[in-house]
């Protein structure tokens, strides 16, 4: 994480993670960068979590399964973003009011945690990359040594390959490991592309300083966010 302690304005209320930390596959609390966002799950009536809303997108276009697709609504004319394609409820979820009580008296922050390589693709010709929507966050990277992580990727999808064969799953449902897949080059692209457009310190966590002091991490990054550092009894 940076050394420094940087405010935002209270005012931003959405905090978005990026991460490339694959230690094994997304569904595993493992994972660096779900472990990251557990903290935040354990603080329902602080925060509300969106846990990687950019797959579903990738995925089934990836798959072409349009059946999916076609059921998500189209934007309406009271939405907040008025994008004509599949990202604009995603962003509505995001960026709409979310509430911790039925009175709406109660309001949450959100916290929302995606991978680099997600989010550059579903972000590509839409004004998600603009200066205005990207000043609606505060945007937070979880960053990872290449020798660790490059290897960590390449079991985690061999072992999951080896289970599509032995499943029967099509070799079309295999994923073919790269340096495009990987992430790293896209994961310095979107920080560039950030950090040029809102000109303010992004949060930068190190995976391996989150696993060796997680405690002193956690109280640097709610520092850095303007959120109440609560340590929860054993």
């Amino acid at each position: 994480m940076t050394d420094r302690a940087h405010p935002y304005p209270r005012w931003q209320e959405t905090i978005h993670s990026y991460a490339f930390v694959p230690d094994t596959n997304m569904h595993s609390f493992r994972s660096l960068s779900t472990v990251f966002e557990r903290p935040f799950l354990q603080r329902p009536q602080e925060f509300h979590v969106i846990h990687e809303p950019f797959v579903p997108i990738i995925h089934d276009n990836k798959h072409k399964d349009f059946e999916f697709l076609n059921r998500i609504p189209l934007p309406k004319s009271t939405d907040p973003i008025t994008f004509v394609n599949h990202l604009s409820p995603i962003l509505n979820e995001i960026l709409a009011p979310h509430y911790y009580n039925e009175d709406k008296t109660h309001t949450l922050r959100a916290f929302v945690k995606d991978h680099a390589i997600h989010f550059l693709q579903v972000a590509e010709g839409t004004p998600l990359l603009s200066k205005e929507i990207l000043s609606m966050f505060k945007h937070t990277f979880l960053i990872r040594n290449p020798e660790k992580s490059v290897k960590s990727f390449y079991k985690a999808m061999n072992a999951t390959n080896e289970a599509r064969d032995k499943s029967g799953v099509s070799m079309s449902g295999k994923i073919e490991i790269s340096s495009w897949i990987i992430g790293l080059k896209q994961l310095r692209i979107l920080y560039d592309l950030i950090k040029n457009a809102v000109g303010e310190e992004i949060a930068l966590v190190d995976a391996d300083d989150l696993v060796q002091k997680p405690e002193k991490i956690l109280r640097k990054y709610c520092e850095m966010i303007n959120v109440e550092f609560k340590k929860r009894n054993a």
